[in-house]
């Protein structure tokens, strides 16, 4: 049951992370309006580099659900460490922008956390 809810977890990460790719080289201004910036040409590389650092991510989502999915344990610690990023970076962004913060961000990074390592545990440590 653990792994099944880690399954439904990081494939759903993945698909918002690849959304995210998609729209940023495809339509920055809408990606930049997500995240409260006022679009302008001069926000337009920056725009783009975030597209690519959520190519980075939905790769590794991807690259987790693809292990999960074969049941390799593999995938089960990427998604904890995923996880895990994911929180740090809440606390980060919680440090440094204050009240207006995305607690969606927390919510990923606990439920992908506390999933993985409930499936990592329900493995035992063995590859199946």
């Amino acid at each position: 049951m653990n792994k099944s809810i880690f399954k439904i977890v990081i494939s759903l990460g993945a698909i918002i992370h690849w959304i995210g790719v998609v729209i940023g080289l495809t339509n920055p201004k809408i990606l930049a309006e997500e995240f409260g910036i006022h679009y302008s040409q001069e926000f337009h590389k920056l725009i783009l580099h975030l597209a690519l650092f959520f190519l980075v991510v939905a790769v590794f989502y991807s690259l987790s659900a693809f292990w999960a999915f074969k049941n390799k344990i593999e995938g089960f610690q990427i998604g904890i460490v995923i996880g895990v990023v994911t929180i740090v970076c809440f606390v980060i962004d919680l440090l440094l922008i204050g009240k207006e913060i995305d607690y969606l961000l927390l919510a990923m990074g606990v439920l992908t956390t506390l999933t993985g390592y409930l499936a990592f545990k329900q493995s035992n440590g063995k590859n199946t």
